[in-house]
Order: C-alpha cells, then sequence, then structure tokens
C-alpha cells in the first residue's frame, strides 16, 4: 500500500503515478535485479554461442563509421565522410574509447554496440521501478527492449540507432527524474549563491552537457530534451522557473554544439550528407501517404511491442468480471476486421507489402532485402482467391493487428492515467517520465511521416519511447485510498518474450550468415586477382574498399579537408567507380547477358533460395 504522506508529496508536486519521481530510488537497487543480473547472464552466453559477433562482414552503413574510428586511431585526425547525414561525433567517440582498449576491429566495434544496447535496458529498467513496477515486470520490458529485432541486429553492426536510443533512455531515466527536485528548490527560492544553490547550477550544467552530447551522437536523439523545453514553457510563463536557471541549461548545451559548427564548417568541412533533403513537408499535404505510412509505423510498432501488449490483455480478460469470451469478443472481432482488410483491401495491402520491406529494413519482412536481392523468409505462397499472400504475412500481420487493436485498448482504458501528466505539465505542473516520453514519442512520430525514405532502423527511437510511456503504465495504480495491479500476465508475457527472442535470433542469423556469404565471394574474387572496382555486390563492400581509401589518398596527397575540395570531385568519390563487372542475383533471375560462375546457398537456419555469382562479359 501506499502510504497517504507519501501521496500527499506527489500530489503536491502534479505527479500522481510515479512517486517514485520524487522520492528517488537510492543505490544499484533501480537498474540492477537479481532476475536481471540472470538475464543479462543468459542473454550475453546464448549470444556468445550462437552469434559471436566475429567476422570482417558489415551488414549496412556501419562500414563508412567503422573507417573513420580506424583512420582516426591511425592518423590521429577525425575525419566524417560525406557519406553520413548524422553529427555522429559522440558516436565516433564512443567507439573510439573500445578502440583505444582493444584495438582497431569490427568485433570491438560491434561490442561498443552490445554495451550501449544494455544501457538503454538498464535505463529502461530503471524507467518501470521508478513507476513502481515490479523488478519481474521490469526486467520483461528490458528484456523485450534488447530482444527487438531492429536492436538485436543493430547489436551486430557499429550503426548510430542503438546508441541514438540508449542515449534517449538514459536521458529519460536520469536527467527528467531530477526535474521535480530543482523545479521545488526554485520555487523553494534556494539562492544559487549558497552552496546548494552552487549544486543546483552543477545539476543544470550537466544537464545541458548531456543533452549536447545526445544531439551530438545523433540529432533525433536530442527530442526527449526538446519534450523537456516544451513542457518547460508553461512553467517559465506561470514563473515556477526562473529563465536564469534556463538560460544555465542553454549554455552549458549551446557551447559544445556551437564548438562542434564551428569545427564543422571552419575545420574539417561540411560533408556532403549534411546538405541532403532527408525531410518533406510536402507528403504532410497528401492524406493517402500519410495514412498509408501511419499504417506501416502501426503496424510494425505494435508487432514488436506484441509479447507486453497481449500480456496486458490477458490479465485484463482475466479480471473482468464478464465471461471470458464476452471480455475477449470485441477485441478479437476488431483484430479479424483489421487482418482482413490489410490482407484483401488493395489499397491497405498495398501499404502491407512495403510495410514488409521498409518497416523492418534488410532484416526481417515478407521481402528482406540484402545487397539487392529479394529473399522470401517464409516462401510458401498462398493464392486463394481474393488472398494472395505468404505465410509470413498470414502469421504476421493477424499478430500485428491483435497487437494494435490490445494497444488502443490499452490506450483508452488508461487514458485518464496517460492524459493527466500531459495536462498537468500544460497548465504548469512537473514535467514527468510519462509526459515527456509521451511528447517525444510524437515528435519522433512527425519526423518519421517526413521522413521520404523510410528504412526500419528509423523506427527504433519511437519504439522505445512506446515503450518508456507503456513502462509507467504497467505498474500500481493510486485510487484514492486503493491500489490495484494493471494486471500483466506474467506468463503470457514470458512466452511471447521466448517467441520474440527466437523470432529475433532466427532473422539476426540468417541476415549475418548472407552477408557473410557475400563477403565471402568477394573475398575469393579478390583473391583470384579481379580488382575490386569490377565487384559490385552492395554499398558495404564497394565503400570499404573504394569510397574511403579514394577520399583519404586524395586528402592526404593535397592536405585538404572535405570542404576544401570541388564538388566534382566530393560527388566522384561519393558516387564510387564500380563497373560492376561480378554481380549477384537470385537464382532464375539472372540477365541473359551475363554468365554464371557458380551458384551459392548461404548458412541459414531457415530455407534460403540459391544465388548465383554473375560476370558481365565487356564491362
Amino acid at each position: 500500500m501506499v502510504s497517504v504522506d507519501r501521496f500527499v508529496a506527489v500530489k503536491s508536486v502534479g505527479f500522481v503515478r510515479s512517486s517514485g519521481l520524487v522520492t528517488g530510488m537510492k543505490g544499484v537497487r533501480s537498474y540492477l535485479s537479481l532476475r536481471l543480473i540472470a538475464v543479462m547472464t543468459l542473454y550475453t552466453a546464448v549470444m556468445l554461442w550462437v552469434m559471436p559477433p566475429s567476422g570482417d562482414a558489415l551488414l549496412s552503413d556501419d562500414w563508412d563509421y567503422s573507417i573513420s574510428v580506424f583512420d582516426w586511431g591511425q592518423d590521429g585526425r577525425l575525419t566524417i565522410s560525406d557519406f553520413p547525414s548524422m553529427t555522429l561525433i559522440g558516436h565516433l567517440t564512443w567507439g573510439k574509447l573500445f578502440a583505444i582498449l582493444f584495438g582497431n576491429h569490427h568485433v570491438v566495434l560491434r561490442i561498443s554496440t552490445m554495451v550501449m544496447a544494455w544501457v538503454g535496458a538498464l535505463s529502461l529498467y530503471r524507467i518501470a521501478r521508478i513507476a513502481d513496477a515490479t523488478p519481474t515486470i521490469a526486467t520483461g520490458i528490458a528484456t523485450l527492449y534488447l530482444l527487438n529485432p531492429m536492436i538485436l541486429w543493430c547489436s551486430y553492426t557499429f550503426l548510430t540507432d542503438i546508441i541514438g536510443c540508449s542515449v534517449m533512455l538514459l536521458f529519460l531515466a536520469t536527467v527528467v527524474p531530477r526535474l521535480p527536485l530543482l523545479i521545488r528548490q526554485d520555487v523553494e527560492g534556494v539562492d544559487l549563491q549558497s552552496p546548494r544553490g552552487g549544486a543546483v547550477i552543477g545539476q543544470l550544467i550537466a544537464m545541458g552537457v548531456f543533452t549536447a552530447g545526445c544531439y551530438l551522437v545523433r540529432q533525433t536523439a536530442v527530442i526527449p530534451a526538446l519534450a523537456c523545453l516544451v513542457l518547460f514553457v508553461p512553467l517559465m510563463l506561470k514563473g515556477r522557473l526562473s529563465w536564469r536557471r534556463g538560460s544555465v541549461v542553454l549554455f552549458a548545451f549551446a557551447v559544445p554544439v556551437i564548438c562542434f559548427w564551428i569545427w564543422i564548417t571552419q575545420w574539417h568541412g561540411v560533408p556532403l550528407g549534411f546538405e541532403k533533403q532527408m525531410l518533406g513537408l510536402g507528403q504532410l499535404t497528401h492524406p493517402k501517404i500519410v495514412l498509408m505510412k501511419v499504417i506501416r509505423i502501426a503496424l510494425t510498432i505494435a508487432f514488436y511491442l506484441s509479447p507486453l501488449a497481449l500480456a496486458w490483455w490477458v490479465g485484463r480478460v482475466q479480471r473482468s468480471e464478464q465471461a471470458s469470451w464476452r471480455a475477449c469478443a470485441p477485441v478479437l472481432l476488431s483484430a479479424v476486421g483489421l487482418a482482413a482488410a490489410l490482407l484483401l483491401l488493395p489499397p491497405l495491402a498495398t501499404a502491407r507489402l512495403y510495410w514488409g520491406i521498409s518497416a523492418v529494413d534488410e532484416l526481417v519482412g515478407d521481402f528482406p532485402q540484402v545487397m539487392g536481392l529479394r529473399q522470401s523468409l517464409l516462401p510458401v505462397t498462398i493464392d486463394w482467391g481474393p488472398l494472395q499472400s505468404n505465410l509470413f504475412d498470414l502469421v504476421v500481420i493477424p499478430l500485428a493487428s491483435l497487437s494494435t487493436i490490445c494497444l488502443l485498448n490499452w490506450a483508452l482504458v488508461s487514458r485518464d492515467e496517460l492524459r493527466q501528466p500531459v495536462s498537468l505539465c500544460f497548465s504548469g505542473g512537473t514535467p514527468t517520465i510519462c509526459a515527456v516520453g509521451f511528447v517525444a514519442a510524437m515528435g519522433q512520430l512527425l519526423l518519421l511521416l517526413l521522413i521520404w525514405n523510410l528504412f526500419g532502423r528509423y523506427l527504433a527511437p519511437l519504439m522505445s519511447l512506446c515503450l518508456v510511456v507503456l513502462a509507467t503504465q504497467v505498474a500500481v495504480r493510486v485510487t484514492g485510498a486503493n491500489q490495484h495491479q494493471w494486471g500483466i500476465h506474467v506468463p503470457t508475457f514470458a512466452v511471447g518474450l521466448l517467441l520474440m527472442a527466437t523470432y529475433s535470433l532466427v532473422t539476426t542469423h540468417d541476415t549475418r550468415a548472407r552477408f557473410e556469404a557475400v563477403w565471402d565471394v568477394a573475398q575469393r574474387l579478390r583473391g583470384s586477382g579481379v580488382d575490386v572496382s569490377e565487384i559490385d555486390i552492395g554499398m558495404p563492400f564497394r565503400g570499404t574498399y573504394q569510397y574511403r581509401p579514394e577520399l583519404a589518398s586524395l586528402l592526404r596527397k593535397e592536405n585538404k579537408t572535405l570542404g576544401q575540395l570541388s564538388i566534382r570531385q566530393r560527388r566522384e568519390l561519393l558516387r564510387g567507380r564500380s563497373t560492376g563487372r561480378y554481380q549477384l542475383a537470385l537464382a532464375g533471375e539472372q540477365p541473359s547477358d551475363a554468365v554464371v560462375i557458380e551458384t551459392l546457398t548461404p548458412a541459414t537456419w531457415l530455407p534460403a533460395e540459391p544465388w548465383v555469382l554473375l560476370r558481365f562479359a565487356g564491362q
């Protein structure tokens, strides 16, 4: 039971749900428990045994980031190529720390990414515990984050997606819980010249510097901080937060960011990637485009959160005073209707097909995209009247539909608990983890709607923020003098986590197996004397062996920065000079003007269609 004093103290700062935000949770217990330690040990052991992060096969754009770290160690000069569009400095610095300790190798950089995945999981655990969730449920939420296919796959790369998500979660777990204490001190009129005021200034400076660090890792990682800024405006207008203290945070944030932009514009040179037009406001004027994106995003997020959503629904059905079938009927009928519409209606079926590719990127889906090759995950085709699909769709689409309806039902049932923190903030109350997470999730969703090319891993921040909001809603709810559990059904949650873990392991393993097969072919071609300019098997290989070596050589030869090169030189380097004489294709889809050199079958766990290595003559 929650004591009356504790309830009153929480209510006095405008936050009823998560009283841990005021009292705090001291010590390491707020980050760890025996359950979480056991999960960490088991997870690490399975990963190292089943899929050790070894080998030189690169899976995505991390070929560029890895070379930046390696060049930094060899030349002592930090260079960002024209390829990325992220700030990247924090990401490269994190990788450089591991490279200093363990050497320049792709395995070391992957381990650094895995460590950041654990930082995100521990932050989620703390958020759930702050919200009074039981250690079991908090451990399950942290595990769900780790076992998410997007997070697990990115853990075997050096991409910025995981470190971006993790610093966001760390911001929510460490900075936001301190806001009520700082605001309360502000209301009490703490003199900043006093010793106590000096401690407050130190915390404000630390908050600003940490926020700048989030921005320098990846621009989108600063979204929760922007959400705090939005929620602080009513406090400033009502005089509860002094402009002086706000200026301290702003100054601490601005100094590192301004220094970065001075360095990138005056000394390093602005990369071409920074100049890319990534966003399109015009998309918002097309309702159909917006609707299709919202459907794809909602289905994907719901699918990845399905263990938690279904566990909540099963728990609610068990607590219902109605008969089980009456409690289940509305959700089940709605889910069946949504799944039927997605599978049968042509407009939504189009969105479903795009969802299969773009929502989960190279990893999983209807047709995972690997080096331009389409490889069906479950290649059993279903052709029955109006239903033309495959086995993967028939399994995933209904599950994603059911999870979507469960999450909507959850939001409807807990609308007061979701609305209260936000409404309190906009009326001058204290920002809370729930409110900041909710506003940040809305901002992230808007950003996704504006992005032209929506890759699946771009949804990882939104999925993480949704987990934050749900983590604040799974624990004890205070209603007057009574309390009751929302009722997460632990057995259902455990089974869902096990199935999601299996799904993630299989798809991540098979994706890595495909890429390793591709890189093995490339290395054998190089060993036989084929020039790398004649091998065209995807951006990771071509970028590693053509893009950056030429660029670095030219920079050293002419002693110039990127910004001092001509636009023509930079675009030629960005484009590469591959003749594409050797390429890969699915067996049976090779062009007539190509000669088949050999047939390949990747060592995947699921059945895989064979590939053929082609040689084009006269190129």
